[in-house]
């Protein structure tokens, strides 16, 4: 083989070399990537995912697991709108949805949890904020102990009132969870009772 054979063999095996060690480098750098991104979004769906939410069929308010254990009717909200309470217009997506962070998509059944909350609250021709910040500062504030069907609850999840849903009276919420898409839970007990960071926020 000649000195410039050689010589090129040589480059071209270092150049594969090369590569080889790009390759590397790069799955490294995105491995680091995605756990990097491990940010809001994915915390919040990380804790919610750890919830086991009571959920309820859209037909006779029961569990829907199965148990013969009576439940308490969810009570209505006042109507003003033009399509139905908030709860009644949300209600109609129990076991038809999914959760989606940063969705609302009513055609698809895909909301994160303030995209439902604004999605039900137009039903009734009232306009929210987008983001749950934005919830938690609408309307006025008013005690735990004064909530009514139709009051907005907050729940310090991957963040302060990083959770929003629709209180549905008897201690219960409807609101979009990761686990279950839109559906009814008890705020009694368990993670969402650890989570509820008493702020409650009235908007008619």
């Amino acid at each position: 083989m000649l000195p410039d054979e050689c010589w090129r063999e040589e480059q071209k095996e270092s150049l594969e070399q090369d590569r080889t060690k790009q390759k590397q480098i790069e799955k490294k750098l995105k491995n680091k990537l995605s756990k990097l991104k491990l940010k809001d979004e994915d915390l919040a769906l990380i804790e919610a995912s750890l919830t086991a939410p009571v959920s309820f069929s859209a037909q006779n308010n029961g569990p829907s697991n199965g148990s013969k254990e009576s439940s308490p009717k969810v009570q209505s909200v006042a109507y003003n709108g033009t399509g139905g309470s908030a709860l009644a217009a949300g209600a109609h997506y129990i076991g038809k949805s999914r959760y989606a962070f940063g969705v609302k998509n009513p055609s698809s059944g895909l909301f994160d949890c303030s995209g439902f909350v604004q999605w039900a609250y137009e039903q009734e021709g009232i306009n929210l904020p987008r983001s749950t910040s934005g919830m938690a500062s609408a309307g006025r504030a008013i005690s735990p102990s004064e909530m009514q069907p139709g009051d907005l609850v907050f729940f310090n999840t991957y963040k302060t009132n990083g959770h929003v849903g629709i209180y549905a009276g008897n201690g219960r919420f409807l609101g979009s969870q990761n686990s279950t898409g839109v559906a009814y839970a008890n705020m009694n007990s368990g993670y969402w009772k650890n989570t509820f960071s008493g702020h409650v926020r009235r908007i008619k």
